[in-house]
């Protein structure tokens, strides 16, 4: 969750403003802070995550398979 606290949010505002649709191919190997930043570089929850839990391979780097029900 560092991570997250050393973003610039005023700029991923306004990178934001710029993207329509965001789409997340292999979501299922996504961390918490990625997810965050993918919701947040979206509007009008234009936000797509495409996975397959059965098939993470980076749960040793953080990756949470289980992120992707959330969407």
């Amino acid at each position: 969750m560092q991570t997250l606290s050393m973003w610039p949010w005023h700029q991923l505002a306004e990178w934001g403003a710029r993207f329509g649709l965001v789409i997340v191919d292999e979501a299922q190997d996504n961390n918490i802070a990625q997810t965050v930043l993918a919701k947040f570089l979206t509007r009008n929850d234009n936000l797509i995550f495409v996975g397959d839990d059965q098939q993470s391979i980076y749960a040793f780097r953080g990756s949470k398979p289980a992120l992707l029900r959330l969407f």
